[in-house]
């Protein structure tokens, strides 16, 4: 039987162990004191128990219970807490107005409370095998119940199947998705023999925590790696913008006789996506009809996707057309193309062909439509969509949240982005830059200003956006001083090295007009693209240096630079 087939049929085995569903409740705890009674009964529901994080010391073992309010007859929430060290027998914590002999949870008074039981009290009707902690954890996987987890963990140790390589792998893939990436990474360095399926759960805990050097160096590692394994790395280097090094890994692959499948197509053509590619697009179009993979859903919705972001709306709206089906996904790819090319009103009319069809819009959906109505500016449209996003449930997402800031603050509407932003639970460094910007294009650049020294008081890190926007609300309202000490602040992050700042950093001395830092600024850029060309020829013009604008046009064209439109205008300025 090889490493597939062992891992197949221990999962089967693991589904058709029913009994194991009764692991937790079978439980019995039983205290030894004349004034407690068991805290569950053996009617409880598997997740009254699961939670309960146990460690030990030499033979003792501490439980650590948490009296919960909650619904439901004797059903109590455990805690986890810091390692604790038990002592002999019996140790219990419960407030005086605690009455323990109360079945209903209405009558417990006092502050959520601790009850302290060492776990030799716990009783199994069966000694659990390996099958049944599996199933356990497998429940906690769907669950993403951590504290399940860590518990079913505990016991793994102390029955001695820690050296067992599938309920390792069940336990890295739980702390993965719960975010416990130390202890994802403790559990897969015990395993004296990680196969291949260990790796990939690895490889995916690093992405899903955005850890993507991490996952690199893990799948460099691997002695052995199969389609999954170049999947992840692919994916991840797609979606996290690094649509180069993608492709890179995408022709490895190929090279080394791995025959890719519809989600290695579907990376691929995203990572085109990601760096505008059409050429390697087309290449791996090509590849993929020859693989039989051009009715697949998921890499037919990847070239919608990827031809609209590279300008070619008719292929994307052809391929679309010929789908047998749409699902939110190949929707969304749609009305995201549209966006992309600027067609507003044409997202918009796809957007309500969807919802006519039954579609429930996704995240992805919102933020496209979002997007469109932002540079429509009507913020009656905004309404709507807001009123929609309700509707779905997704007023707490923060993604969302942060999209109808930006629209609403473009819609200029600043009443309504304030309204999003204070009843956020969660703000993040996008939440700040999109209220900062709401403020700065409402000519609120004082207010703008107030709120950036804000978001540094609660410990939020501006990111290059921010300072962009910041920087160019310094420039609306002639504030060099401030201008000045926010240059000195991203010199001190090491922000003032990124593109998009030095561009603003070159509109702001120019506005100011102070040209020769301007021209420092420019001159720091190693390869300076038509965008930073146009900023400095600006500064230029705005200082009334002609001259100079000339000379670094003539320069702009020596050195391969492509004039634009706007580069042209800005001239003629100076002309006139």
């Amino acid at each position: 039987m090889n490493v597939k087939e062992e891992e197949e049929e221990r999962t089967r085995r693991t589904h058709m162990h029913t009994h194991s569903s009764n692991l937790i409740t079978s439980m019995a705890i039983s205290v030894a004191s004349p004034h407690l009674h068991p805290l569950w009964d053996h009617g409880s529901s598997p997740r009254a128990m699961v939670g309960a994080h146990f460690i030990s010391s030499s033979n003792l073992h501490l439980g650590a219970l948490d009296f919960s309010r909650c619904e439901g007859k004797t059903h109590r929430l455990p805690h986890l807490i810091p390692p604790l060290l038990a002592q002999d027998g019996p140790s219990t914590i419960i407030p005086e107005n605690l009455d323990v002999d109360s079945t209903q949870p209405e009558k417990i008074s006092g502050e959520s409370s601790l009850v302290y039981v060492p776990i030799s009290v716990l009783m199994y009707d069966h000694d659990p095998d390996v099958d049944d902690l599996a199933f356990a954890l497998q429940e906690c996987n769907d669950s993403m119940d951590l504290l399940g987890g860590e518990y079913i963990h505990a016991h793994i140790i102390s029955c001695g199947h820690d050296s067992d390589r599938y309920l390792s792998n069940l336990l890295i893939l739980l702390y993965g998705k719960c975010g416990s990436i130390e202890s994802a990474e403790c559990v897969f360095h015990k395993i004296l023999s990680p196969n291949v399926y260990s790796w990939n759960i690895l490889i995916n805990a690093y992405v899903r925590n955005d850890e993507l050097h991490k996952a690199k160096i893990a799948f460099d590692s691997m002695r052995r790696r199969n389609v999954a394994s170049w999947n992840a790395i692919i994916s991840a280097l797609a979606q996290s913008g690094d649509g180069r090094d993608a492709l890179t890994y995408y022709h490895k692959m190929l090279d080394e006789g791995i025959e890719p499948d519809p989600i290695t197509f579907a990376s691929a053509i995203d990572a085109c996506a990601g760096i505008s590619s059409l050429e390697d697009g087309l290449k791996i179009h090509s590849s993929l009809v020859e693989y039989g993979f051009i009715s697949n859903m998921i890499v037919v919705t990847a070239l919608i996707n990827m031809y609209g972001q590279c300008g070619h709306l008719d292929i994307a709206n052809g391929l679309f057309q010929v789908l047998p089906y749409h699902d939110v996904l190949s929707w969304s790819a749609m009305i995201a193309s549209y966006v992309k090319n600027e067609s507003y009103k044409e997202a918009f009319v796809v957007f309500q062909q969807m919802l006519k069809s039954g579609i429930h819009p996704s995240r992805a959906t919102f933020l496209a439509i979002l997007d469109a109505c932002s540079n429509l500016g009507d913020v009656s449209i905004g309404y709507d969509l807001h009123a929609l996003i309700l509707s779905e449930h997704m007023e707490f997402d923060i993604v969302i949240d942060n999209a109808l800031i930006n629209m609403y603050g473009k819609c200029r509407s600043l009443s309504d982005a304030i309204f999003v932003f204070c009843k956020m639970l969660e703000r993040d460094v996008v939440t700040w830059t999109s209220i900062i910007y709401a403020h700065a294009i409402n000519d609120q650049g004082k207010k703008a200003l107030e709120l950036f020294y804000v978001m540094q008081a609660e410990s939020i890190e501006p990111n290059n956006i921010t300072l962009s926007v910041i920087l160019d609300a310094c420039a609306s309202m002639h504030a060099l001083s401030e201008g000045l000490l926010i240059h000195r602040y991203s010199v001190c992050r090491g922000i003032d090295t990124d593109f998009i700042t030095r561009i603003n950093l070159i509109n702001m001395y120019g506005k100011f007009r102070m040209l020769d830092e301007a021209k420092a600024v420019f001159d720091s850029l190693v390869e300076p693209d038509t965008v930073a060309w146009n900023a400095i020829l600006s500064a230029c013009v705005q200082n009334d240096s002609y001259v100079d604008a000339a000379i670094l046009f003539r320069r702009m064209k020596s050195t391969g630079g492509t004039p634009n439109p706007y580069t042209l205008a800005i001239l003629q300025g100076a002309g006139s």
